[in-house]
């Protein structure tokens, strides 16, 4: 049995949404950088720019619910004396980790304006 595996043969739940929330994450920065490399400096860029804004804070929104969802079950294994496969926490800490560097990097208020 690899480490994956369970009894049943499927990948722990905490496993599957902790990968979900990780994906989320990654999305939320690619488009959130993406929007910042696409810049507002014609009518068209802004309305790209908009566009990926709005796509990578909706991609942290529900990074972070299924984030959420995947440490309360990492936590509630945890109570109930079970030890968590390793990837299921790594999975976690690298969602935490990427959230916060896109959040750090890209405030819904204040970024880029009368800074200079």
């Amino acid at each position: 049995m690899t480490a994956v595996d369970t009894p049943r043969g499927r990948a722990p739940v905490a496993q599957v949404a902790g990968g979900a929330a990780l994906a989320l994450a990654g999305g939320a920065a690619v488009a959130l950088v993406a929007g910042d490399l696409v810049g507002s400096a014609s009518p068209a860029a802004e309305t790209v720019f908009t566009g990926l804004w709005v796509v990578g804070w909706v991609l942290v929104v529900w990074a972070v619910l299924v984030g959420g969802a995947a440490a309360v079950l990492l936590g509630r294994g945890l109570s109930r004396g079970r030890r968590p496969v390793l990837t299921e926490t790594l999975l976690v800490v690298a969602t935490v980790v990427v959230l916060a560097a896109v959040v750090v990097s890209h405030p819904v208020v204040g970024s880029g304006g009368g800074t200079g």
